[in-house]
């Protein structure tokens, strides 16, 4: 087999493969028999055919089956002897066959994608992150505390006037030039003032007023409102609040604690919140510092030529399942994707960033705490090797991240659990 690379332009490489007429005979001759022994043909037994026989009547499925061997055994064997590395996630592109019969060579010619160099001459210690440092107080932990009563009290009737956490009922009817609009009315519509269930600006117009008001006031629909023919419309809104109820808080006993099934009263249940605390925290600090890295080593190294195969073939593969994307925005989210994994990977090879096991295990660990049965999650997971790979990568993308971090030149920021983790009630 001959091997040669025709052209490098770019991204793309260009090889020519060409294959010795014998070989070619002795792949064609073995594809005759094979059909010869698998098909019947009357007038012969099962595997008894001719070879000029087979010929006659299967001759284009033996040439495409031929070819396809040949090409499928050949092509990354070829890529190995070009010495072509690195080579990016879209399949190789056949761009012509010379095919004059089994007596010649066969050859072809293929495409490939390989992934740019990333200049990483200057190193991540000269980036400049802000890595989040998140914090939990006592005064975090009772606040925690006092919503999870809330939410497990009673609503007592009201007659004071609307404040945010209050339920409301309401009659309410849109109106645009004087016209009633169907979609925007409602009777004895329930509301929790605050949870930002209404379209933005309309739980507001609700406070101060009590039972049995009735008033109106204009607001205006966010553009990007679902239903068009209201997106960016200003609309007149007429509303009666026929019921407005506060909510009690449950008293904090071992009743209580033992409903959200934790044992051992008030103070086990204090360590518990503060447990699942620290679980949701974790996240969205690692969640911030992460997006700082990638913007941070996007920003830095990211002047780089994309593999446009491998961009338009994440942008179709995604577009099949978001039909009303669009289009310009997906494409740069792709293009944004391909060019994170790019400078990670880079990245990984400058610092021998490699997975490790400790931490993939006690990255399951962390997750499996969350489960009444721990033990019973892990031998799932187990024997869930998709699943399990997905955790394996999530483990190795932390990983990256605090090496990137430990690193690079770090500025920290302390910030409250509240400033970090919206929780409306």
């Amino acid at each position: 087999m001959q091997v040669s690379v025709e052209s490098s332009e770019g991204l793309e490489r260009k090889i020519k493969v060409v294959i010795p007429a014998e070989e070619y005979k002795n792949t064609y001759y073995k594809v005759v028999r094979k059909i010869g022994k698998t098909n019947r043909i009357p007038g012969f037994r099962k595997g008894k055919v001719p070879d000029d026989v087979v010929i006659k009547q299967f001759g284009y499925q033996v040439k495409d089956e031929s070819v396809n061997e040949l090409i499928s055994k050949s092509m990354y064997q070829a890529l190995n002897e070009a010495k072509i590395e690195n080579l990016a996630d879209s399949m190789p592109l056949i761009e012509n066959i010379e095919d004059t019969g089994i007596s010649n060579d066969f050859a072809y010619t293929f495409s490939v994608e390989v992934y740019p160099v990333v200049d990483l001459s200057e190193g991540v210690d000269t980036v400049e992150f802000k890595k989040v440092v998140g914090q939990i107080t006592d005064e975090d932990i009772n606040k925690m505390i006092d919503t999870l009563c809330r939410q497990q009290g009673s609503w007592e009737a009201s007659e004071a006037e609307i404040a945010k956490e209050n339920l409301v009922r309401i009659d309410f009817e849109g109106f645009k030039d004087g016209q009633s609009i169907e979609k925007t009315k409602a009777q004895n519509y329930p509301i929790i003032v605050g949870s930002n269930r209404m379209i933005p600006g309309f739980e507001d117009q609700l406070l101060g007023h009590k039972v049995n008001d009735e008033f109106e006031f204009n607001i205006t629909f966010p553009a990007d409102y679902h239903a068009a023919d209201l997106a960016g419309q200003e609309v007149l809104f007429k509303v009666k609040v026929n019921e407005v109820m506060l909510r009690k808080p449950a008293e904090l006993n071992d009743e209580l604690v033992k409903s959200f099934g934790v044992e051992g009263g008030v103070d086990a249940f204090r360590a518990d919140v503060k447990k699942n605390m620290e679980r949701e925290l974790n996240q969205v600090v690692f969640r911030e510092n992460s997006d700082e890295v990638i913007s941070k080593l996007i920003a830095k190294y990211g002047n780089i030529e994309l593999p446009s195969r491998e961009v338009e073939n994440m942008f179709n593969n995604i577009k099949k399942n978001q039909k009303d994307a669009d289009e310009a925005k997906l494409k740069e989210s792709c293009a944004n994707m391909i060019k994170q994994k790019i400078i990670i990977g880079a990245v990984c090879r400058k610092y021998n960033i490699t997975p490790s096991e400790e931490r993939v295990n006690a990255f399951i660990d962390s997750i499996a705490s969350a489960y009444d049965q721990a033990d019973e999650f892990k031998k799932a997971l187990a024997k869930n090797p998709e699943q399990l790979n997905n955790i394996r990568n999530r483990a190795m993308f932390e990983q990256i991240v605090d090496e990137v971090l430990a690193k690079g030149k770090v500025t920290e920021e302390n910030k409250s659990f509240y400033e970090l983790v919206n929780h409306n009630f």
